[in-house]
């Protein structure tokens, strides 16, 4: 048989991070998870794994608990106050099965304890078992946070991920940018064309948003025909900037559906969040402002900080 048609198996390239002051202990975790081909990364102490989980965002964290800064307990509270880190499920690692401490674990947040000396079967089994698990709450997560009409973010999913770049902005400072946009004159397409034209102007008109962004943008219908999108890390002439680039986009689209051809536009209220930001509700409220000001000035075009007129 030619070794071209033989069917491999898929590789597991979920993520797991290892705590563990002991190089020895680390040297043997990454050697079991590795030869099933998963991406281990690897942290000395509590305070080090409080720093790059964020950053790494591991599919699964192996804890031990007895480290010398801050111990296994607590970085496991820390990393669920964290939302950027609070649905990472986290397997505690203890040479003791003492009831008290996995009643503790399990309280802060754990799924689950192996015990040292390690068993590499014990070691892989549990990892694919809460790996999996995860896998399918984000699944039935993304259905119940995404709008069924766009597939974009609904509010509730968009609401999440304010929630995490808020989180992000106090840990590295970096102000983030909101974009609240509104398909003008919407019910007159609802009206001329009728609903089914409608439902495909805002499919398209997502699909534009899609088409525009950055992988790291979280674009969501927020309503209707209106539509927030997060700039994460983005300053407000960058956001300015990328808001006039969708303005545009839409303004040059045709939307074909059936045998009727339409155009349409939009107006776009910009918002930035920094330190001189009072809470997210004032930063979409500021957003909506602006939106409102580019409507009242004549529509199809973007209002921001320093941009009225």
């Amino acid at each position: 048989m030619n070794d071209s048609n033989k069917l491999t198996a898929p590789v597991d390239t979920s993520k797991i991070l290892i705590v563990d002051d002991s190089n020895v202990n680390l040297d043997v975790l990454r050697k079991i998870l590795e030869s099933e081909n998963f991406s281990v990364f690897v942290a000395p102490s509590g305070t080090v794994t409080l720093k790059i989980a964020p950053e790494v965002q591991p599919d699964l964290i192996l804890l031990d608990i007895m480290m010398p800064d801050i111990d296994g307990f607590e970085t496991c509270q820390r990393l669920k106050e964290n939302p950027l880190t609070a649905d990472i499920p986290i397997i505690f690692l203890s040479a003791k099965s003492d009831t008290e401490d996995m009643v503790k674990g399990f309280s802060l947040g754990a799924v689950d304890f192996i015990q040292k000396p390690f068993q590499g079967e014990i070691v892989i089994a549990r990892a694919k078992t809460h790996i999996k698990v995860k896998k399918l709450i984000e699944q039935i997560k993304s259905a119940s946070n995404s709008d069924p009409l766009t597939g974009l973010l609904n509010r509730r999913g968009m609401n999440e991920k304010l929630e995490e770049e808020i989180a992000r902005f106090q840990r590295n400072r970096q102000p983030f940018c909101l974009l609240l946009g509104d398909i003008d004159f919407f019910k007159r397409v609802n009206d001329d064309y009728g609903h089914a034209m409608g439902d495909h102007v805002l499919k398209e008109i997502a699909r534009i948003m899609n088409l525009h962004s950055r992988k790291n943008d979280w674009i969501s219908r927020w309503g209707g025909e209106e539509f927030l999108i997060l700039l994460t890390e983005t300053p407000l002439d960058g956001a300015m900037k990328r808001a006039e680039t969708l303005r545009r986009e839409v303004e040059n689209a045709v939307i074909h559906f059936d045998d009727e051809t339409i155009k349409v536009t939009m107006s776009l209220g910009v918002s930035v969040y920094n330190d001189e930001t009072k809470n997210l509700d004032a930063c979409i409220q500021t957003a909506d402002e602006y939106l409102y000001q580019a409507k009242d000035n004549g529509r199809n075009q973007v209002m921001g900080p320093n941009q009225e007129s």
